[in-house]
């Protein structure tokens, strides 16, 4: 046995999520069975099992802090978010309502967009948080099957970088010196490579800022 996904979230993690979860365009008019649907799938996306059929309590427990860390870092954009698609450890799957006001409220709220190395596989749209330091998780939205049909432009896939290719300071010895910010960012670009940010780094460094 293990204690339902759903219910370990409070009511305004449960009130932000109904809406997402099941598609509905005005979350303050959600009916009782509306609520039970969404906590079903929450449940459904949340849970994990392992190669031996029982549930990966672990894995499980990462994509409920998961779901946590997104509605406190994405209040921002919340109401462009239609629906979420599904949770892993600190990545989710998304589509949005329209993606140019998507993509504009990301750009209001400092995100940058669209400005990536030449040898990014990411070839549609890519926003990456600014963040204070490189060496800190940075969220990423990229809708990199836009081109597919059963996708397209409106559906995002979310993740935290380790760390930040788009930072606002430096705090590394050598900053002063010509090229250094360059060098920096290419030494967090490759770290992305390397998976991404834990659970609870990202919720640790959401607490901090």
């Amino acid at each position: 046995m293990i204690v339902s996904p759903w219910s370990q979230l409070n009511e305004h993690e449960q009130w932000s999520l109904i809406s997402k979860l099941v598609g509905l365009r005005e979350p303050e008019v959600e009916t009782d069975q509306q609520v039970e649907a969404a906590a079903e799938r929450f449940d459904q996306l949340i849970i994990e099992y392992g190669l031996d059929g029982n549930v990966n309590r672990r894995a499980t427990a990462d994509n409920v802090l998961t779901a946590r860390n997104f509605i406190v870092q994405a209040a921002r954009f919340w109401p462009h978010i239609a629906e979420i698609k599904g949770f892993r450890r600190s990545y989710l799957e998304l589509t949005v309502l329209s993606r140019e006001a998507f993509l504009q409220a990301l750009a209001d709220a400092d995100y940058v967009i669209n400005r990536e190395p030449f040898w990014t596989n990411h070839k549609f749209d890519s926003a990456r948080e600014m963040t204070n330091y490189s060496m800190q998780p940075s969220l990423h939205f990229a809708n990199d099957r836009a081109n597919e049909s059963e996708y397209g432009p409106s559906y995002f896939f979310v993740h935290w970088d380790k760390t930040s290719a788009w930072f606002r300071k430096s705090n590394w010895r050598i900053r002063f010196l010509p090229g250094a910010r360059q060098i920096e960012q290419l030494y967090a670009a490759v770290h992305h490579r390397f998976g991404c940010a834990c659970p609870r780094q990202v919720s640790e460094h959401l607490k901090r800022v």
